[in-house]
């Protein structure tokens, strides 16, 4: 998550995004009761400027021994051995 300051900078605009949304995007990220495909496609959606990348990154961070982190280049190598990984 080492992302450029002019992407961060669109995450934390409250021009773009409200902080109570953040919260409540975060809130459904690690809401296990909903399918993780659809948590990392809504988070990413609902948060202006914060990409899929990203948001893998942070399931990965958030719950370590249950998902890899994962990123574009990860799932470039995971697609090259065979793997399904896209999110939808």
């Amino acid at each position: 998550m080492t992302s450029y300051p002019v992407n961060i900078a669109k995450v934390v605009n409250p021009h773009n995004n409200d902080l109570d949304d953040i919260h409540q995007a975060l809130r459904l990220l690690i809401d296990e009761e909903i399918p993780l495909q659809r948590r990392i496609a809504e988070c990413s959606q609902r948060i202006f400027g914060l990409s899929k990348a990203t948001v893998q990154e942070l399931v990965g961070f958030y719950s370590r021994g249950k998902y890899p982190l994962r990123n574009k280049n990860t799932n470039c190598g995971l697609r090259f051995f065979g793997y399904d990984v896209r999110v939808k």
